[in-house]
This record gives C-alpha cells, sequence and structure tokens, in this order.
C-alpha cells in the first residue's frame, strides 16, 4: 500500500489554501477529482474577489474543462463587470455545463448590456441553459 501512496495526490486543504491567499494553488485544486473540493475551491476564489480576478481571466482559457467551470462560478461570485468580455465566448462553448454556468455567472454579474446576449440564450437547445 505505501508504494500505490506515491501516486495519490493529498487531497487540498482549501481553507489553508485560500488563508495563504494561495491563487494558484486553488486553481489548481479545481482540477482535483472531487466534486466538493472543486466547488470549495471556486467558492473561495469567488469570496477573494478583485484579488484573484486578473488571475482567474488568465486562467480561463485552461484546457481543462473542470478548471475553466470552477473559474467561470468564481468568476460569477466576484461580480465585476470586467470578466464579462472573457466571459461572452463562452456562451457558444460545445460543453451545456460551461454555457449553463457562464449564463449563470452573466447573470450574477449583473452588466446591463448583458441582456441581449442572454436573451439570445434562451434559443439554446438545452433546457438549462435557456
Amino acid at each position: 500500500m505505501q508504494f500505490f501512496k506515491q501516486f495519490i495526490s493529498p487531497k487540498p486543504d482549501i481553507a489553508a489554501l485560500r488563508e495563504k491567499n494561495d491563487i494558484n494553488g486553488l486553481i489548481k485544486a479545481l482540477r482535483y477529482d472531487d466534486y466538493d473540493i472543486q466547488w470549495r475551491a471556486a467558492e473561495a476564489l469567488g469570496k477573494m474577489g478583485r484579488e484573484a480576478l486578473d488571475h482567474l481571466l488568465t486562467s480561463l482559457q485552461h484546457h481543462d474543462r473542470e478548471v475553466r467551470l470552477g473559474i467561470i462560478e468564481a468568476l460569477g461570485e466576484i461580480r465585476d463587470p470586467r470578466a464579462v468580455a472573457a466571459l461572452l465566448p463562452f456562451l457558444k462553448d460545445e460543453s451545456v455545463e460551461v454555457r449553463w454556468v457562464t449564463a449563470l455567472a452573466l447573470g450574477e454579474i449583473g452588466d446591463r448590456q448583458v441582456i441581449p446576449v442572454l436573451v439570445r440564450s434562451l434559443l439554446d437547445a438545452d433546457k438549462y441553459v435557456r
């Protein structure tokens, strides 16, 4: 059993990462294979507010869909209108989940300029995006 432990990544301590303001560590935790960890990391990033905004915007193009989902959720939590332009392309993502979370995040941000874009999302084939 000891041999296999070296291949298992330790469970990230979200509270400790948040306390240390370890934005990169929290973004990395979005990749962890446990939805609860992912959700708590996204929530922690969102609570960091504008302090995390630039890091999140830079990481938004991450190749891992789970990481992008967490970043989009965190941006919705932060509610900074500067994230709107970066989020808009994700309304056309091939992943239903990405489109859905993006629509929610844009709604949370509350920038009135996105209303026409969100209205067009009502035509999405997926009921959750609509």
